[in-house]
């Protein structure tokens, strides 16, 4: 059984493996972000031709992009925990992180949204769902970038 230390050794030891988490990182995390901006954006009143039930289909797509980068994620902190623990950029991001997938709990599992009809303004509670998720979202990219440059880990 590998343990998180020989995890983290074996992905620094093969230099492939880091730029290839990368890639499938920034590739979860636009799928993320372009299905949960067509899903906001209409929870937002945008759209308004088009039913919630038709753009909710998408979420299994943003569900597989934050699965690879759950996947992905875990296996840059387990080769370098020490930057990414004492980095206030990635504990910010791991908040934005928690709001975003309580607003995508929302979305997907309560039936607010899904009243939601073809030519319906959505009530406030779903606007403000659906603004929170996109600034969620948008916090996590923006911390997630930042890793480098705020704070002392990296």
């Amino acid at each position: 059984l590998m343990t998180g230390r020989g995890l983290g050794r074996s992905v620094m030891d093969r230099n492939w493996v880091w730029p290839a988490s990368e890639a499938l990182h920034f590739i979860g995390l636009w799928m993320i972000l372009g299905i949960i901006l067509i899903v906001n954006l209409r929870l937002l009143g945008f759209m308004r031709s088009v039913p919630y039930s038709a753009v909710h289909r998408f979420l299994p797509w943003a569900a597989l992009g934050l699965a690879v980068n759950v996947v992905t994620g875990m296996i840059f902190v387990t080769a370098t925990p020490d930057q990414y623990g004492e980095n206030i950029s990635f504990l910010w991001k791991i908040i934005f992180l928690m709001i975003a997938g309580l607003d995508l709990l929302y979305i997907t599992v309560f039936e607010g949204p899904w009243h939601v009809e073809s030519g319906q303004s959505p009530p406030l509670r779903v606007k403000i769902a659906g603004a929170t998720a996109i600034i969620g979202w948008v916090g996590v990219m923006y911390f997630g970038r930042m890793l480098p440059f705020l704070g002392n880990a990296f």
